[in-house]
């Protein structure tokens, strides 16, 4: 779930981007970015650590840049649909 639902905030479209994002992540690197053991955990992992990538990932500057704007904490910041598929 996104930060912004996991807080029990408003959330938009946005929040499909984060989840797309999570899915591309795993994808990738066969683990998810974020472990925790419960969802009060999780979220402050997301908030405080933000996102990084495996030690000598071989993976594009590409890829690692829609990553890093698919999975913006801030929803206003993240990626919209338009941008991600002209990206």
């Amino acid at each position: 779930m996104a930060p912004e639902v996991l807080s029990g905030n408003k959330y938009n479209y946005k929040a499909d981007i984060w989840s797309v994002g999570i899915c591309f992540y795993e994808m990738l690197f066969g683990d998810p970015p974020f472990k925790a053991h419960n969802l009060d955990e999780l979220l402050k992992m997301i908030k405080m650590e933000g996102l990084r990538f495996p030690l000598n990932c071989e993976v594009s500057e590409h890829s690692k840049t829609v990553l890093f704007q698919m999975l913006e904490v801030d929803p206003s910041k993240r990626i919209s649909w338009d941008e991600l598929f002209n990206h």
